[in-house]
């Protein structure tokens, strides 16, 4: 990832990754960082979905692996809307994250 200053959020969201290095490097005041800085924060991506059941509409929106339907009742789900947020995309080393 790219070099966070003066406060800036660095590292991961919500994705479960542990810290395995962190760099420091002192600059004067006023000056440039030691590298690019516009990629220091990546938020992992959330999911809300809902579905429509035979006979009964369309159920309450939920998130990020709840249940979305019923259990147990042998119902089919007949539609399912779905939206993400959140999502991020940084370029790393050439490639895209």
């Amino acid at each position: 990832m790219d070099w966070a200053k003066n406060g800036e959020a660095a590292g991961t969201s919500s994705m479960g990754y542990r810290l395995e290095a962190i760099q420091i490097q002192l600059v004067k005041k006023g000056g440039t960082a030691p590298g690019q800085t516009s990629f220091t924060f990546l938020t992992a991506p959330s999911i809300e979905y809902s579905s429509e059941l035979q006979s009964i509409g369309w159920q309450n929106t939920v998130t990020d692996g709840n249940i979305s339907g019923t259990t147990g009742r042998g119902l089919k789900i007949e539609a399912l809307k779905a939206s993400l947020s959140n999502l991020s995309v940084g370029i790393s080393g050439g490639g895209i994250l």
